[in-house]
C-alpha cells in the first residue's frame, strides 16, 4: 500500500469501527499514544478499539451508530516522510471531541498521539 492508501484505510477505519481495516494500515512499530491510557504498541492496539467502542456504545446507551467517530479539519503535511497529519475528531452521540497527530510511513501508521478536549471543572 501506498502512504495515501494507508491514511484512507486508517481514516475509514476510524470512522466506522473496524479494527481490521485500522491494522492493515499501521506499521509494525506502531506507537499510540492515548492519554487516558499511556503508550500501547501494535500488539495492544486491537483491545484497546475495542474498549473504545464498548466505552462509546455506554455513552450513546447502546445506540449503535453505524460510525464511531468523524473527522474534520484535516490537515496533510506531505512535503517530507513520515507524512504528518493532524485532524480534529467527535465521537457523535458523546462529549469526546479531540485533536490527532498522526504520523505515516511507507510501512503505515508510526504514530498516533491524542490530546481531548474537554470543560475544567468550575
Amino acid at each position: 500500500m501506498s502512504i495515501q492508501d494507508h491514511i484512507a484505510a486508517y481514516a475509514e477505519g476510524w470512522t466506522l469501527g473496524d479494527s481490521e481495516k485500522i491494522m492493515s494500515a499501521v506499521s509494525p512499530d506502531i506507537v499510540f499514544d492515548d492519554p487516558n491510557v499511556g503508550k500501547i504498541g501494535r500488539d495492544a492496539l486491537p483491545a484497546y478499539i475495542a474498549g473504545l467502542k464498548n466505552a462509546v456504545a455506554e455513552l450513546r446507551d447502546g445506540d449503535d451508530r453505524g460510525q464511531l467517530m468523524e473527522m474534520s479539519e484535516v490537515v496533510i503535511k506531505d512535503d517530507e516522510k513520515p507524512v504528518s497529519i493532524w485532524a480534529w475528531f467527535t465521537v457523535p452521540g458523546t462529549a469526546l471531541a479531540g485533536s490527532a497527530l498522526i504520523k505515516v510511513a511507507d510501512d503505515g501508521v508510526i504514530e498516533e498521539r491524542l490530546a481531548y478536549y474537554t470543560s475544567l471543572p468550575k
